[in-house]
């Protein structure tokens, strides 16, 4: 039987070279989410950040309000949002609607336009398509991927193949 101790050192070296790489992104990532987050707080109108290393967020000085115990204090600031026009969301929203006005469509053509048989199952497999397109909900996950392309730059998706 082979020795597993050099088959263990390389799992144990790939290891150690993911965590490197993982620690070397982080910051990286980190200053993705922090803009991320920020655009959420841009999408829900509330424009006047700064960043809480306490909280590890994007607070509002709207959040700070009930700090205040002496509600005159709270009057001479005056308000934090006297004049903000919020194009933000304007923005992106006429975005994701240029983009939604279809989904991508899957269109299935015969091989062989003269065989009745191939151009009824090229029809049928259309016909398929837009019944699992249906029952998937296609146009709502396609609208929430343009949402998080608008608001975060960035979309993922998992797919998978299932039967049963």
């Amino acid at each position: 039987m082979p020795d597993k101790q050099p088959d263990r050192e390389l799992q144990d070296s790939l290891k150690d070279i993911i965590a490197s790489c993982e620690r070397e992104d982080s910051e990286i990532r980190l200053g993705q989410i922090r803009l991320w987050k920020k655009y959420e707080e841009f999408w829900h109108g509330i424009q006047y950040l700064f960043w809480s290393d306490r909280d590890n967020n994007w607070r509002s000085p709207q959040d700070l309000i009930g700090n205040y115990e002496d509600i005159e204090e709270l009057d001479e600031l005056g308000s934090f949002s006297d004049r903000v026009v919020d194009i933000y969301r304007g923005h992106a929203e006429s975005i994701i609607a240029a983009l939604s006005a279809q989904i991508p469509a899957l269109r299935f053509l015969p091989d062989n336009a003269d065989d009745d048989s191939d151009v009824l199952a090229a029809r049928t497999k259309n016909k398929i398509s837009e019944l699992v397109q249906r029952h998937n909900k296609a146009k709502l996950i396609f609208l929430r991927a343009l949402f998080f392309l608008a608001n975060n730059g960035i979309v993922f998706s998992y797919r998978y193949k299932d039967s049963d």
